[in-house]
């Protein structure tokens, strides 16, 4: 049971992910919600506060009267390598750093199956082996730089959670309001559809995750005792041809077949495991996941 002066703090619990983790929680649980951000998203029955993961004055503030801290600031879009590292590296690092100068309970850090190496083995009982080379991908590069400064990281109980790509059920970005936006999502411009590479074999194996899927193992984490374990959020490993046809009647798909050798000239190796998300985790080799398998 949470005491009325124990905060949850969302930290980027304004956006896509951090919306659904708030759907899923309580409204006991809300009024000890804080999401702190850049922007006010107006979230109803939520706290809010306005700030970057490099003020630390105002995020002394809010982790100082924080029990829990969820860390879900991503950057996967800019083409400015000082994003990323702001916001998958040095943002975390600040929320590490506070949280344990004022003995916050546990940090949950929401990563990606990315800063995992191709084929890896388990090191041990729980871990995978991450990336040692960087792999040229602002993105990919500065999540496996935040997720070993968090393993490093002593003095602080951590949840690490390791998503594959997180998809909606409906496969939608946003509902479609007016022509416009109905014209864009038929052509797959606000859909997780659209056109799509579909590299060699097409029985090789994908995976993703819903976003409700997520949201519920979050929450999860945040009611549980739970202090310092890794979870794999996995839910559906199928192939690029069952992909399109399970999602036919929500979206449309435009796919365009290439052959291994032609995508991995043209676009490289890694590109060519991103755009599949290939599974290379199976079920037997984690130690502990919320998140069921199918299809595997």
């Amino acid at each position: 049971m949470l005491k009325p002066k124990n905060k949850i703090l969302l930290v980027g619990g304004g956006g896509y992910l951090g919306r659904a983790v708030i759907k899923c929680l309580s409204s006991k649980e809300l009024k000890n919600v804080v999401v702190y951000g850049r922007s006010k998203c107006k979230i109803p029955g939520v706290e809010e506060i306005v700030g970057d993961v490099d003020n630390l004055n105002v995020l002394s503030g809010v982790i100082k009267n924080s029990k829990t801290v969820v860390y879900l600031v991503t950057e996967n879009k800019s083409g400015n390598p000082k994003d990323h590292q702001k916001a998958n590296v040095g943002g975390l690092k600040n929320c590490l750093e506070l949280s344990k100068k004022y003995g916050v309970e546990k940090l949950i850090y929401i990563s990606t199956t990315m800063v995992f190496k191709k084929d890896s083995k388990l090191v041990d009982e729980t871990n995978y082996e991450y990336r040692q080379k960087p792999s040229g991908n602002l993105y990919v590069d500065s999540k496996t730089e935040g997720v070993k400064l968090l393993n490093n990281f002593d003095g602080l109980n951590k949840i690490i959670v390791y998503p594959s790509v997180v998809v909606n059920q409906s496969f939608l970005y946003k509902q479609p309001v007016g022509v416009i936006e109905s014209i864009k999502c038929r052509i797959g411009l606000l859909t997780q559809g659209g056109v799509m590479l579909r590299a060699g074999d097409s029985n090789r194996r994908i995976s993703y995750v819903f976003i409700d899927q997520v949201a519920n193992l979050i929450a999860q984490l945040i009611r549980s005792d739970d202090c310092e374990t890794e979870y794999l959020a996995v839910s559906v490993n199928t192939t690029p041809k069952d992909q399109i046809r399970n999602s036919q009647g929500k979206i449309n798909y435009f796919p365009i077949s290439i052959s291994d050798w032609i995508f991995k000239k043209v676009f490289g190796e890694l590109q060519y495991d991103l755009i599949h998300q290939e599974n290379h985790y199976s079920n037997k080799r984690m130690k502990k996941m919320l998140v069921s398998s199918n299809n595997s």
